[in-house]
């Protein structure tokens, strides 16, 4: 019997293994992509206006970030974002009057999720010179950003990126040059979540490429003669990762007094059979309420088995070796009845040896899990 407990947990191993794998590197793909940002001089092809761009400089400061909702991957954020350029392109004489005395109200921001809450405030009304010759418009905005690209394989010690996306939608990546410009922290204050701890704020710029021109034919030429449509992208990344403490304790901690119970049950005495069978199954439903507990915070229907999914896939597996072997010493026992405490012993030296195999499963097994989900998962996308 101890051998064949053996090869089952190293079975179930094996399997968990295979699992954690293969989910760590089946990476998250996107239809809609981004490119690095290249100079003006780089691109291909003439574009439209390529003799006179609209050259200009984005900053954005983050002022709070809160209310991260993972089931949906949305959090809300508020901050302020600034425009600042020389002079506008004659050709934007002939689009948008609107645009023309705003140029800020070109800016759009692309991972808003719910438009009608969103507020943008522009402060002044109409942009203003600034000491170094430049005009300059501040937008104050306030709402709901969705991150599509939530990674929580490794839930609950996750690092996590919010990103905030603006570019501007009236003007394609062949008719501009916008670039950022770092003015002062990126993060203004706290920027502290419940449960999170803030590592780092980032700032890339790419090229969006849409796979549609939404009918306008201009935008072939724009666009090296295709039927698509690419517009300058910044994205703002805030990197966080959550509190190991606070993820012992709310996740883990149960977790460990029920498998704790678990493993002490090969050590009762054979004569107290019943409770070989009992503990494991009640823990078995235990169990069941302890993931529906954590489970309650994470999207539903994830594609990929959490960091905490194989963790307790493992934990119900010992479960079940030790109801199972329960079931197996208890019946032997019952069987020999009368026969002397010979079998007795003997059953309970064997058990002796299977409580050190669950042990090593046990610490073998999260191991493997540990070090499996620890690789990053492959991307296509920024």
């Amino acid at each position: 019997m101890v051998v064949g407990f053996a090869l089952f947990y190293l079975a179930a191993t094996g399997i968990l293994s295979w699992v954690a794998a293969s989910s760590t590197c089946s990476g998250s793909t996107r239809e809609d992509s981004y490119h690095p940002k290249v100079q003006p001089s780089e691109r291909s092809g003439d574009g439209c206006y390529m003799g006179d761009l609209f050259e200009a400089s984005i900053g954005v400061s983050i002022l709070n970030l809160c209310d991260l909702d993972l089931a949906s991957k949305t959090f809300y954020s508020e901050g302020m974002l600034w425009l600042k350029y020389a002079k506008l392109p004659d050709w934007l004489d002939h689009w948008d009057e609107e645009i023309i005395e705003c140029p800020v109200k070109a800016l759009r921001f692309v991972n808003n999720v719910e438009r009608h809450d969103l507020s943008l405030e522009l402060e002044p009304a109409k942009p203003v010179q600034d000491n170094d010759g430049l005009f300059i418009q501040w937008v104050k905005f306030s709402g709901r950003f969705v991150a599509n690209q939530l990674d929580l394989r490794r839930f609950p010690f996750e690092t996590i990126r919010l990103p905030i996306e603006v570019e501007l939608e009236d003007m394609y990546a062949s008719e501009t040059n916008l670039t950022y410009r770092q003015s002062g922290a990126l993060v203004a204050t706290g920027g502290e979540l419940t449960g999170y701890k803030l590592k780092r704020a980032s700032v890339s710029q790419w090229i969006h490429r849409y796979r549609t021109n939404w009918g306008w034919n201009l935008a072939v030429s724009c666009n090296g003669g295709e039927d698509l449509a690419e517009f300058d992208n910044i994205r703002v990344c805030i990197d966080y990762s959550r509190s190991v403490r606070s993820s012992l304790l709310s996740v883990f901690l149960p977790l460990a007094v029920m498998v704790c119970v678990v493993l002490c049950v090969p050590l009762i005495d054979i004569h107290q059979h019943e409770n070989r069978v009992v503990i494991p199954a009640s823990v078995l439903l235990v169990l069941v309420f302890l993931q529906d507990g954590y489970k309650k915070i994470l999207p539903p229907g994830l594609s990929y088995p959490t960091l905490a999914d194989l963790i307790y896939a493992a934990c119900f597996v010992l479960t079940i070796g030790v109801f199972v072997g329960g079931v197996i010493t208890a019946n032997m026992y019952l069987a020999a009845t009368g026969t002397g405490d010979g079998l007795a012993q003997a059953l309970n030296a064997q058990s002796h040896s299977i409580f050190i195999i669950n042990i090593a499963y046990l610490i073998f097994s999260i191991s493997c899990l540990l070090v499996l989900t620890g690789r990053r998962p492959g991307r296509n996308s920024p």
